[in-house]
Parts: C-alpha cells; structure tokens; sequence
C-alpha cells in the first residue's frame, strides 16, 4: 500500500528485497564511517556456534552467536526440554565464550524475557544492563552482559 503523507513523501509496505537491501546497507555504510576501526561492511560477522548431539545423531541443545565490534553477540540459546538442567546449555554457553574471547571479544551480550532463562544466564555471570518492563504485555525483556 502507498500513501501520500502532508510532506509530500511517499509511504509503502511493499516487502521487496531490494528496498530493506537497501535501507541495511545505508545504515551500515553509515556505521562504517562511525567506526572504520572496528567495522568493514563487506565482511560476514564471524560466527560462534556449538550443537551438543545425543547418541543418535539428533540435536539437544545449541548457541548461535556472532562476533561484532570485539562482543560476543549470543543471538540464540536452545536446550531440548528433557536435556534441561543437565549443564547442556552451560556447556555449549561456556564453549561459546570460550571461542569469542579466543576471537578477541572483551564480553558477551545476550537477551532473554522473564518467561525464559534470566535465573540461568545470572548463574552463569551474566549481569542485567537493561530491561523493558511490558514487553510482550505482562513480561520483560532483558539485556545481559558477562565480561571475560
């Protein structure tokens, strides 16, 4: 749909590759000139990742992270709920933590809601460095960080 807003611009919420290609690209072009020292925008994020495998070959639990301006982004942590307080997630965070500060990174970042593992990833050393209170309504989304 477009529309004409009182400036004169135009509204769409067409979904076309090229448009969000081409919005990403103008942030990060501008993120480059920010901090040329710490960013190429030609370069994929090296990423951090780790499966624990049962016997038979099927995933139980994985971290998937990357690694971006000297942090360990831990973008998803997933446990199979019968290998749940089992240390699997401990394992496969610590290998994930292991490998970014071995990659140069001086911390970890993640986020969790309250419905999830906050209790888990406190354990593990993680501290909240911020939250938002009712989000999705009547729960709260955190920030945590772990320094190496």
């Amino acid at each position: 749909m477009n529309a004409l807003d009182d400036d004169g611009f135009t509204f769409s919420d067409a979904k076309e590759d090229d448009d969000w290609s081409f919005v990403r690209n103008q942030l990060t072009a501008f993120n480059f000139a920010a901090l040329p020292e710490f960013f190429d925008p030609d370069q994929k994020l090296p990423q951090v990742n780790y499966y624990l495998r049962d016997e038979q070959g099927a995933i139980v639990g994985g971290v998937l992270c990357e690694v971006l301006w000297k942090t360990l982004l831990v973008n998803f942590l997933w446990v199979a709920g019968d290998q749940r307080h089992h240390g699997v997630g401990k394992r496969l965070l610590n290998r994930a933590e292991r490998a970014g500060a071995e990659k140069g990174c001086a911390f970890a970042t993640l986020t969790t809601f309250d419905f999830q593992a906050r209790g888990f990833y406190e354990k593990q050393g993680y501290r909240v460095v911020g939250q938002v209170d009712n989000f999705p309504p009547g729960h709260t989304y955190y920030t945590l960080r772990k320094d190496f």
